[in-house]
């Protein structure tokens, strides 16, 4: 397989993994009373957002260990353990007897399913983000993390597209199944076919170099606190606003106020999440025009500038036309620091420790600030009071991108090329 099928090949496991992995969290709403039975709907739905968060538990764990093996053994065989660990729960999940069935033993089972997805998904993204970093041009690098993260929302998009057509109320029985099958069945396959992978250059050209008797093995820069904690606050902020977007705002509290259906709800989160896959590749491309640094300081900037207004607009408007433009408008924001992140980060590590290092750091900050979002802002809704808790949160989000940023670009750079981290 040549370095173009290579690149797209990862992409499309990329999306498969992230259809397998979303297909949950995008349900979770709707799926609460089956694997959580109480009569207690808030209850039900508070214990199916536990489960979703989860999963974020083990995935800097999974970020560590598969970072570790990626680092030694190369970044395709791990690729593909790491699509062989999602489908395979992904097809338990979509046979798992609901709570009425089998009593508890139903949510356990479900929380060890996500589980292991949560450490799949932590090895596989951030190794699908090194591997398409060593495989691109250096002017090239900001859109093609784009993409790869464009691919991350096709596979969200198709499984939430299929998974409204799947829970339509009127044919709310077992159909909700069928998209988590498909989606380990699909996973499957892409695991055969990622097995003819072109391992990536760079990779390949510092493993020669590391094993030459010449060569001091420890001659590479290790990760420092600095880059460490920065890594964390640029995770938090690209992943926590995406997840109160889409998986607390738009299937809970729009939907609510709207009364919306599950089918409604699921569509309209589709369409947004359309959105803001167009909108990644566009910001990819401007960020190699304008510079990494550049673009993420001032999207941080704005993502908190707007935190507090978006927030209390979206909850006192009564026209759904101005609340989904309000999301929109937060969301293509949210892309602008997203787009050019994996890359920037990147760049901030040797090949030698950069799978470990990104997939650790990465996953720990969005696990912390980011897959607990629909969490956090659960139980803040109840202590304070929605707005506040949503806006303060999504303020202080916006804020701590901007400071990660505003340290990294004074890091120094452990690839070949970086001309953004001179930009401050």
């Amino acid at each position: 397989m040549n370095k173009k099928s290579s690149i797209l090949t990862a992409m499309i496991g990329n999306s498969i993994e992230f259809m397998n992995y979303s297909l949950y969290g995008l349900l979770a709403v709707f799926l609460a009373p089956q694997f959580f039975g109480t009569s207690d709907r808030q209850l039900a739905l508070t214990l199916s957002f536990l489960a979703f968060a989860a999963s974020f538990v083990t995935r800097p764990l999974g970020g560590f260990i598969l970072g570790i093996l990626s680092d030694k053994y190369g970044r395709k065989k791990i690729l593909s353990l790491s699509l062989l660990l999602m489908s395979i729960p992904s097809l338990i999940i979509g046979l798992l007897p609901a709570y009425s069935t089998i009593g508890v033993s139903s949510p356990i089972v479900l929380l060890v399913c996500r589980l292991i997805q949560g450490f799949s998904i932590g090895g596989q993204y951030m190794g699908a983000t090194v591997f398409i970093h060593e495989h691109s041009r250096s002017e090239r690098k900001g859109f093609a993390y784009s993409c790869l993260a464009a691919s991350s929302l096709l596979g969200i998009v198709v499984g939430g597209m299929f998974g409204a057509l799947c829970i339509n109320d009127n044919i709310y029985g077992l159909t909700w199944r069928f998209p988590f099958i498909l989606s380990g069945l699909l996973g499957l396959i892409l695991f055969k076919l990622s097995l003819s992978l072109q391992e990536s250059p760079e990779f390949l050209k510092d493993n020669e170099t590391h094993l030459s008797p010449n060569t001091n093995q420890y001659n590479y820069s290790r990760p420092t606190s600095i880059k460490f904690f920065s890594t964390l606050g640029i995770a938090a902020t690209a992943l926590g606003p995406f997840y109160v977007v889409t998986i607390y705002l738009i299937p809970y509290v729009v939907a609510s106020k709207f009364h919306f259906s599950h089918f409604q709800s699921l569509t309209i989160n589709s369409g947004v999440l359309a959105f803001c896959m167009c909108s990644l590749p566009l910001a990819g491309i401007l960020s190699d025009k304008i510079g990494k640094i550049r673009l993420m300081k001032l999207s941080s900037i704005l993502l908190t500038l707007v935190a507090m207004p978006m927030t209390i607009l979206v909850y006192d408007s009564v026209d759904f036309s101005k609340t989904i433009a309000l999301i929109l408008g937060y969301s293509f924001l949210a892309m602008c620091f997203v787009a050019p992140s994996g890359a920037l980060l990147a760049e901030l590590f040797h090949a030698r420790v950069r799978n470990r290092s990104l997939g650790f750091g990465y996953e720990l900050g969005g696990a912390i600030l980011g897959g607990s979002a629909p969490l956090i802002l659960d139980l803040l809704g109840k202590s304070i009071s929605p707005i506040k808790g949503q806006g303060f949160y999504l303020l202080g989000i916006g804020l701590l991108g901007w400071v990660a940023v505003r340290i990294v670009s004074g890091a120094p750079q452990q690839s070949t090329e970086n001309r953004d981290l001179a930009v401050s």
